[in-house]
C-alpha cells in the first residue's frame, strides 16, 4: 500500500462506521477545487468501467434494452454520469447554501466524489458476489441504494453544518426524484428509451 492510497483507505473505513466523521476527514485534507474535480471524474470513469464489467458478469433479463444500449457505448456512460454528477454538485452547493449551509463548491464536489468512492467499494463487493454467490448480488444492490442515501445525507449535513438529517434527507430524496424525471426525458429524447404508447 503506497502513501497516497493509505489515507483514503483509512478514511473509507472510518466513513462506513461514522459517515460524518469520514466526510469531515475528507474535507480536512484541504484538496483544491481542481484536484477535487479530478477525483470526481476519476470515480465516474471507474464506476462506468465496473458497470460495464457487471453487465457481462450478470445475465441480463428480458426487456433490459436500455441497459444493453447504454452499455454498448461506454463513453456515453461516462459523459452522462459526469453530467449527472455535475448537476448534483451544483444542487448540493446552491440549495445547501440557500438553506443556510456553510459549505462551498469544492466541498460539494468532494461530497459527490466521496459518495462515488463508497459506491465503488460496494460495486466491487457486488461483483465478487456475482461470481461467488450470485443470489446475494441482488441483495447487495438493493442495500447499496439505502447506503447511498444514508451516506449522501450525512455528507451534506457535515459539509453544510446541518444538525437535522431528516430535513436534509427529504431535500435529497426530492432532488433525486426530480433528476430522475429529467434523466428519463433526456434518455427518451436521445432514443435510448422508446416513448410510452398511450
Amino acid at each position: 500500500m503506497n502513501q497516497t492510497s493509505a489515507p483514503f483507505l483509512a478514511l473509507l473505513r472510518v466513513t462506513f462506521g461514522d459517515p460524518r466523521a469520514g466526510m469531515r476527514g475528507v474535507l480536512n485534507m484541504g484538496l483544491p477545487l481542481r484536484a477535487s474535480v479530478e477525483l470526481l471524474v476519476l470515480t465516474a470513469v471507474v464506476s462506468a468501467v465496473l458497470s460495464e464489467i457487471s453487465v457481462y458478469l450478470a445475465p441480463m433479463p428480458e426487456g433490459a434494452e436500455l441497459v444493453r444500449s447504454i452499455a454498448a457505448l461506454p463513453i456515453s456512460v461516462v459523459l452522462l454520469q459526469v453530467a449527472f454528477l455535475g448537476i448534483v454538485v451544483i444542487g448540493i452547493d446552491r440549495i445547501g447554501r440557500a438553506m443556510g449551509g456553510r459549505g462551498d463548491l469544492t466541498g460539494a464536489v468532494l461530497v459527490v466524489a466521496w459518495v462515488q468512492v463508497v459506491m465503488i467499494a460496494l460495486q466491487l463487493v457486488q461483483m465478487l458476489a456475482m461470481v461467488l454467490v450470485p443470489p446475494f448480488s441482488s441483495l447487495i444492490g438493493l442495500a447499496s441504494i439505502g447506503v447511498f442515501f444514508w451516506m449522501i445525507t450525512n455528507f451534506i449535513a457535515e459539509l453544510h453544518g446541518f444538525a437535522r438529517r431528516g430535513r436534509v434527507f427529504a431535500v435529497v430524496l426530492g432532488g433525486f426524484m426530480g433528476l430522475a424525471m429529467v434523466l428519463a426525458f433526456v434518455l427518451t429524447s436521445l432514443g435510448f428509451v422508446p416513448p410510452m404508447e398511450m
